[in-house]
């Protein structure tokens, strides 16, 4: 079952299109959260609405859930750039020694790897960049302060020609 619930968090955030995909197994996904406030809302939703509705699907009455985040994706953009050289981007970054993989043919984005934290930056012409790979909050932050310098050596040379 797919739920879409709009959400303010604790009602402090701007209203957010989140998506809930629950399971037949109890599993569900969380998509569209931007902040702990959103996740919280979505759990107390969902959680309220089993309670609610299907009370006996519930194994435990004490309302804990285990909770891991498996996989988080988050997108963001470089300011101030209209659009990016990507085949300079990927040879000026491949010949810094960065693992990078750009294939345009199938998909649209210089791939940059971490390969020790299994992160992956995909940056797109139009200066978006989709993060992946990232498991915590905290971990989005470390893969940004790594990915900056390289943007900022990369998209230095390719601005100066």
């Amino acid at each position: 079952m797919t739920l879409v619930i709009l959400s303010k968090g604790d009602g402090s955030l701007r209203e957010k299109e989140i998506t809930i995909k629950l399971f037949q197994n109890g599993v569900f996904h969380i998509t569209g959260v931007l902040d702990d406030l959103y996740d919280a809302d979505a759990v107390s939703v969902i959680l309220g609405m089993i309670k609610e509705y299907c009370p006996d699907a519930l194994t435990s009455t004490e309302g804990d859930i285990e909770r891991r985040v498996v996989l988080m994706n988050y997108k963001t953009r470089l300011q101030g750039v209209v659009s990016i050289a990507r085949e300079k981007l990927y040879q000026d970054l491949r010949e810094s020694g960065t693992k990078v993989a750009y294939e345009p043919s199938v998909y649209p984005a210089v791939k940059i790897y971490f390969p020790d934290q299994r992160w992956i930056a995909k940056v797109f012409r139009t200066g978006n960049i989709i993060l992946t790979g990232m498991t915590t909050k905290q971990e989005s932050v470390d893969l940004m302060q790594q990915l900056h310098p390289l943007l900022e050596t990369a998209l230095t040379t390719v601005s100066a020609e």
